[in-house]
């Protein structure tokens, strides 16, 4: 997953048809508990961007 903090090189990102929130239980239950750390890495990449992916066992990475 690529981000950015540049306005104009953002893209707005829909929840995709079929979403649950009950699928990402763990990684709420991981922030509540201030653990993202745990689980999310930012590497920083030109242009005020970011390559951002997992640290441990949860991931954002698409597992489809």
């Amino acid at each position: 997953m690529c981000l950015t903090d540049v306005p104009e090189n953002r893209v707005i990102v829909e929840k995709p048809d079929g979403y649950k929130d009950s699928d990402y239980e763990l990684l709420f239950r991981a922030i509540e508990q201030n653990q993202k750390d745990h689980f999310f890495k930012l590497s920083m990449l030109p242009n005020r961007k970011t390559d951002s992916n997992n640290a441990s066992g949860i991931s954002t990475d698409s597992s489809g």
